[in-house]
């Protein structure tokens, strides 16, 4: 079954996080080798932006509890020696400067206009969904205005990384190639994150030629992620995988969901299409916001599937104040 897979992968991600901790000595921290990736060849509009940064955040794995209403990763920090700087790949993330908000619906309430205005004017050098250096300093409440200023757009389009066949199943179980093996991951991820965990391993099979996910597999992809500088959200009832450089709590784009499911779409990009949505048409009912969203990535039919999720995301928006209930019972941005 797919839910034992999925714990068995979270009991192998806590052993060898527990592992790794135990067997290094306290002055040392293990950092993640990655090595400098080459720009793709397309006609991509967001170029891969290569930076270096003096700190990185450790890998954060999520446990398989309950997820509340506003579910947010630990983050720690730790220091990166001067002599091996880390070459960090951001793709599909957004910096946005103030921008009037178009196609508002001119029928809009005059407090919901001035909502949408309030929401998407954001002071320099802040509107940015990558980690940048001292962000961890940020007190919760600075992080939450900047949250709900941020401008969201969408949709993007969704590109998956073209990376050609890597080997035979063989090949990636061999130590030697380990290194290669993240180098890849860091690829996709620059393209395609936040990926949901079984898609991210379903992308890496099919580049070493595997057909079915072994133990053995699924095991060496799960050590090979806790060995990384990623994050690993647990969010809903699935596990999404974020690149080097984003920040959930800053992420601004939803995106057409593409070679995805619903179930494959991170709460974070639900919440932004949900935004856009209120910016373009004014305040909706709760179930025509749902109806709206579930129509803007794509979705046929609103099942109850669909329903469930755009009503978790709708909640975990209302409660970290992005939008908020009008007195008519009807959703609009949040204006504080």
């Amino acid at each position: 079954m797919l839910s034992d897979e999925r714990e068995n992968a979270r009991k192998v991600f806590e052993a060898l996080q527990q592992s790794i901790k135990e067997q290094q000595p306290d002055d040392v921290q293990e950092q993640a080798a990655v090595a400098e990736l080459e720009p793709e060849d397309d006609d991509d509009s967001n170029p891969v932006i290569v930076s270096t940064q003096s700190e990185i955040s450790t890998a954060v794995i999520s446990q398989a509890v309950p997820v509340p209403s506003a579910t947010k990763p630990a983050e720690t920090s730790v220091a990166q020696q001067p002599d091996q700087p880390v070459i960090a790949v951001v793709e599909n993330t957004e910096v946005e400067s103030a921008e009037p908000a178009s196609g508002g619906n001119a029928s809009a309430e005059p407090a919901e206009a001035e909502t949408a205005n309030a929401n998407i004017t954001e002071e320099a050098g802040t509107a940015e969904n990558t980690k940048t250096e001292g962000s961890t300093d940020a007190s919760q409440t600075d992080r939450q205005t900047l949250k709900r200023k941020l401008s969201r757009r969408g949709p993007k389009e969704y590109k998956l990384a073209k990376i050609k066949l890597q080997g035979e199943q063989n090949d990636f179980y061999q130590a030697a190639n380990r290194e290669m093996v993240k180098n890849v991951i860091l690829k996709l991820l620059a393209k395609e994150a936040p990926i949901e965990f079984t898609a991210l391993r379903e992308r890496v099979m099919k580049l070493w030629s595997f057909n079915k996910a072994s133990q053995k597999f699924n095991n060496l992809f799960t050590e090979i992620i806790t060995e990384m500088n990623v994050s690993v959200v647990h969010d809903r009832d699935k596990d999404f995988v974020w690149n080097v450089q984003q920040e959930p709590e800053l992420y601004n784009i939803y995106r057409e969901i593409g070679e995805r499911n619903l179930q494959q779409v991170c709460t974070e990009e639900l919440i932004n299409g949900l935004y856009v949505a209120i910016r373009e048409n004014g305040s909706m009912q709760r179930e025509k916001l749902a109806r709206e969203g579930a129509r803007r990535f794509g979705c046929s039919k609103f099942t109850k599937v669909v329903e469930e999720t755009f009503a978790y995301a709708l909640d975990k928006a209302l409660s970290e104040d992005i939008l908020r209930v009008l007195n008519n019972g009807k959703i609009a941005i949040s204006r504080r």
